[in-house]
């Protein structure tokens, strides 16, 4: 059966991210009031691609 784009090639680890911010700053206060997640994937020997996306 052939592997879907989305599956990881054999040997390959994909992780999956939520990442926290915390500020004080008004500037920024967006980001401690957004949640986010994200997923990783290499490319290339010394590349890794994170993807982040702001759940609404």
């Amino acid at each position: 059966m052939p592997r879907r784009s989305s599956e990881p090639a054999e040997g390959q680890k994909r992780y999956r991210t939520s990442p926290v911010f915390r500020t004080d700053a008004p500037a920024h206060r967006r980001l401690a009031e957004t949640v986010f997640v994200g997923h990783t994937r290499p490319e290339g020997e010394d590349v890794v691609v994170i993807r982040m996306y702001r759940l609404r």
